[in-house]
């Protein structure tokens, strides 16, 4: 009996967020507020990922409501997070005025034009830009402060996942409904994948106590 390539593929998506779940674990001791977040943010999404897979191929339902729960709580938590990274008082303002903007849209779109029974498409293409956009400024800024601590710093990983996760993930909710495709949904994953390798350098940058 061949093993289904979709089932095999998410199986090992989730389960390399195992890795910045156990290196997070590693570096209990060192974490502050926003390592603190991310770690149970990786805790929270291995916990998603599983229920939908055991949802889907365990009790052949739909899983996809999970997912309208889910935008939500990530867009919080890296709303929080990015706010202690970004050293512009402007785009830290208005991150904290996008979140609750972003929450009520959701809401509406939930009760408008996209099914609680299909992926949150639009939601989740509008946070993939704010990440992409955010992280991208991050990195940049710590590339002019100073270069070259870049690779030991931990903020600078993060971001670097950050913006292959959405990198991956902006192409296949974009055009979700235009063009859903096995290829795009492979590379979606695989770029899952390579974040959650780099999620796993940035804690393990963090120094042992």
């Amino acid at each position: 009996m061949t093993m289904d390539p979709f089932f095999l593929l998410l199986l090992v998506m989730t389960a390399s967020l195992l890795l910045p779940v156990s290196a997070g674990l590693a570096r209990y001791k060192t974490l502050r507020l926003d390592t603190a977040l991310l770690l149970g943010l990786f805790i929270f999404t291995f916990s998603e990922e599983a229920i939908v897979m055991y949802i889907y191929y365990a009790l052949k339902g739909n899983p996809y409501w999970l997912q309208h729960l889910y935008s939500p709580v990530e867009y919080t938590i890296y709303v929080i997070v990015f706010s202690r990274w970004v050293n512009n008082s402007k785009i830290r303002k208005s991150l904290w005025i996008s979140l609750p903007i972003y929450i009520a849209l959701g809401i509406i779109t939930d009760l408008t034009f996209e099914s609680l029974a299909d992926t949150n498409s639009f939601m989740a293409s509008i946070s993939c830009v704010v990440h992409i956009i955010v992280s991208l400024y991050v990195i940049f800024s710590l590339i002019a402060e100073n270069r070259s601590t870049l690779y030991s710093n931990y903020i600078f990983w993060f971001c670097l996942g950050i913006l292959f996760y959405s990198l991956g993930s902006v192409l296949y909710f974009a055009f979700y409904h235009f063009l859903v495709s096995y290829h795009m949904w492979v590379f979606h994953n695989i770029c899952n994948i390579i974040a959650h390798i780099i999620y796993a350098k940035g804690f393990l940058c963090l120094q042992r106590h």
